[in-house]
């Protein structure tokens, strides 16, 4: 549903704001993005993307305040879990 949301606040601000069509994007836009920006690699900047972008001003303050809190949340949870490969990996020598 996020998704869909997104793709429906860019065209109608494109519609309204009458934007041109960027040039279209071909090969792997992580690894070479050309004349395009690079797409965020990580959480973090993605975050840092999406704050203040036209899609997070669309969606409203609160909407975006509870989605970043909760992503930002999300993602220490993550740098703080110990992955299996770490556990055989570290695990082998005690």
């Amino acid at each position: 549903a996020l998704a869909i949301a997104a793709v429906l606040s860019a065209v109608c601000d494109g519609l309204e704001q009458a934007h041109p069509l960027p040039p279209k994007a071909e090969g792997d836009q992580y690894t070479d993005p050309g004349d395009h920006a690079p797409l965020p690699l990580t959480i973090e900047a993605a975050l840092d993307a999406y704050r203040g972008s036209p899609l997070a001003v669309a969606l409203g303050a609160e909407f975006s305040e509870n989605f970043v809190g909760i992503a930002e949340a999300e993602a220490a949870r993550y740098a703080d879990a110990v992955s299996d490969w770490e556990r055989q990996r570290y695990l082998e020598f005690s």
